[in-house]
């Protein structure tokens, strides 16, 4: 329990230092499990758009997740 306790805490903090824009798109696919055509309405964005800053975002995020890990 406290591993997994650790593990959100570290995913939760790496999730805080990205772009708010990088964190909304995060968020709402995999905590909120919206589609991306949900996040492009959302966003404003077109769903290719949606789909481009959700792989920016991941991309950012496993940077910010593998510098944090070291």
């Amino acid at each position: 329990l406290a591993v997994k306790s650790f593990e959100s805490r570290f995913v939760h903090d790496c999730l805080k230092r990205l772009p708010s824009h990088y964190q909304m798109a995060l968020v709402m696919k995999y905590l909120d499990d919206y589609s991306i055509k949900q996040i492009a309405k959302a966003a404003g964005l077109s769903p290719k758009a949606a789909e481009s800053l959700l792989q920016r975002a991941k991309t950012a995020f496993i940077k910010e997740y593998q510098t944090e890990e070291r």
